[in-house]
Order: C-alpha cells, then sequence, then structure tokens
C-alpha cells in the first residue's frame, strides 16, 4: 500500500473544509430565517418636540391619517404597551384597546375640528403629569405645547394630545385624549 500525500481523519477525507462550509452554511441560513429585526413601535420620533412638529403640521393640512399614524396601532398596544400596564387588571386586551379607540376618535375629532389648518409653531413643550416608567417602556404624561400662530403672531399654551411613549429613545403617541 502506497502512501498518500494527503492524510485522512478517522472521520474522512477533507473533514475540517467540509464542517466549515456546513457551519457557514448554516450561519447563512439562520441570518436569513430571522430577517431585519422587528421594529416594536412603527413611525417613532427623535425626540417629543419633532413628535410635535409632525402633529401640527399634519394638524395643519387637516390629515387625519397622518395625525392617526403617530399613535400606537391596536397591534403594538396589545402586543407590546398592555402586557406592561398593571393599571389595566383582568380587563381583556380587545376591550382596553376598544376604550382607548374610542377616546382617541374623540381627542382627534375636537382638536381637528377646534384647530384644523391653524399654522401653529412650536416654541416650547413641557409635560405637567410626570412620567410613569414600565419595564421597557415609559409613558409621559399632559404634554402641553406653547405655541406661536404663524399667521396672527398670537401665543398660546394648548393641549393637543394625550401622553407619550418613549421607547430606546424614540417617542411616539400613546393617545390623543386630553380629558383632564
Amino acid at each position: 500500500m502506497r502512501p498518500s500525500a494527503r492524510s485522512e481523519t478517522a472521520t474522512g477525507p477533507g473533514s475540517g473544509r467540509a464542517r466549515i462550509a456546513f457551519l457557514a452554511l448554516l450561519l447563512v441560513l439562520s441570518v436569513a430565517a430571522c430577517g431585519p429585526p422587528r421594529e416594536r413601535f412603527r413611525g417613532m420620533h427623535t425626540s417629543p418636540k419633532a413628535l410635535a412638529e409632525e402633529f401640527l403640521r399634519g394638524l395643519e393640512a387637516e390629515d387625519r391619517p397622518r395625525l392617526e399614524a403617530l399613535a400606537l396601532s391596536k397591534q403594538e398596544f396589545e402586543l407590546e404597551v398592555f402586557p406592561e400596564m398593571p393599571a389595566y387588571g383582568n380587563v381583556p386586551p380587545g376591550f382596553a384597546w376598544s376604550q382607548l379607540e374610542l377616546r382617541n376618535f374623540h381627542g382627534l375629532s375636537t382638536v381637528l375640528a377646534s384647530q384644523g389648518g391653524r399654522q401653529w409653531e412650536l416654541e416650547e413643550m413641557a409635560f405637567r403629569g410626570g412620567a410613569t416608567v414600565y419595564q421597557t417602556f415609559t409613558v409621559h404624561r399632559r404634554p402641553m405645547l406653547r405655541l406661536r400662530d404663524r399667521r396672527t403672531g398670537e401665543r398660546r399654551e394648548m393641549a393637543f394630545f394625550g401622553s407619550l411613549l418613549e421607547c430606546d429613545g424614540r417617542y411616539k403617541l400613546f393617545s390623543f385624549n386630553i380629558d383632564r
């Protein structure tokens, strides 16, 4: 028997390269299966001010769908927010959402009817109700906007929407409910 220039191991010829290729294939497949990371909350803004300014642009345009897109969706509320909020107790998530949705509809309708089309410029924003910290997000309550009407110069302090949700340093409207 003639000695081979290539050595064979107990696991077979070329097993080192085959093992590396197999592991590389597993890695590629696992990354592909995971896909891009899922965004917990869509359409978030980099600051409360950026969110408020987008709200004011939608209000000026009287664009209800644009404004509604700034707030939590049913899926976001039920899957991401509701499980961390003990205040809801034994209430089913669908019922809690229906109550929030009703208050949102009323709050947004009221603001659109009274302020839609106005050209407000945001000068300052403050939270008058503090913040509640949950496991993975924070809710900032009672935002007040100090505004200047770009047409008339009139200055006012107003509440146009309810709480803001903060997650990973980004912001989204929690609700349009401004009943206080």
